[in-house]
């Protein structure tokens, strides 16, 4: 019967638009809700590893590296996740204050990846060599990075200000989308205690010293290079 076909055809579409909205909905928790926190806490308390005899040896690329792959996977992966939320819904809708947020943060997401391209070189010694033994002639040492240049100074300023409230809105827009996708409370809890965990560790690592300046932590504490010479 034409009536049931339709019928039947309105309960495919429902249930491929939860299959959607579910899959949105882990990736994103997956991305802004795991990945970035734990990028961040890498980024700015492990540019020295537990064991590292710091300053002695310098230039771990793990935190770098970790932060690189991470970061550039929760652009592409997350903004895939709010492709199938706007296939759920056929079209883009900001009615909802997650949607809202949603939309900045990919938004931002991108902004990050932008703005890390404006990094300019990285020169030093050894340039991006891991061996620090690797010493490159005195007339190749020049780089943005090495030489704290007026627009590697503007990028770290601009990068911190605007990485932070990004992390922070990606965080915003997971518990806005559990509160309003009506998930049970122990999903609300086991978030709360997540992000509760996340702050602890930050507060722990920040009590321990364990934040080392990325210069320091590529070229050490000698009073030559450049971007020490502001060190007491």
């Amino acid at each position: 019967m034409p009536g049931a076909e339709v019928d039947a055809m309105v309960v495919a579409d429902m249930i491929d638009s939860e299959i959607l909205l579910a899959s949105h909905a882990i990736i994103m928790a997956a991305t802004w809700g795991v990945m970035v926190p734990v990028s961040l806490v890498i980024t700015r308390f492990f540019k020295v590893m537990p064991g590292q005899n710091y300053p002695q040896e310098i230039n771990n690329s793990f935190w770098m590296r970790t932060h690189r792959v991470m970061s550039t996977t929760v652009i592409f992966v997350a903004t895939a996740g709010a492709g199938l939320a706007v296939w759920a819904l056929d079209g883009i809708s900001l009615a909802s204050t997650h949607a809202q947020w949603g939309f900045a943060v990919v938004v931002l997401g991108w902004l990050q990846l932008f703005i890390a391209l404006q990094r300019g070189t990285h020169g030093g010694p050894w340039g991006l060599s891991r061996n620090v033994e690797n010493i490159l002639p005195r007339d190749q040492w020049f780089g943005d990075h090495y030489n704290m240049t007026l627009r590697r100074r503007i990028f770290e300023v601009v990068h911190i200000w605007t990485g932070y409230p990004t992390a922070i809105a990606g965080l915003v827009a997971v518990a806005l989308g559990i509160d309003g996708y009506g998930l049970a409370w122990p999903w609300q809890v086991a978030y709360g205690a997540w992000v509760l965990a996340i702050l602890l560790a930050y507060w722990k690592f920040t009590r321990d010293r364990r934040r080392v300046p990325t210069y320091q932590s590529i070229w050490g504490l000698a009073p030559e290079h450049p971007g020490n010479r502001d060190l007491d």
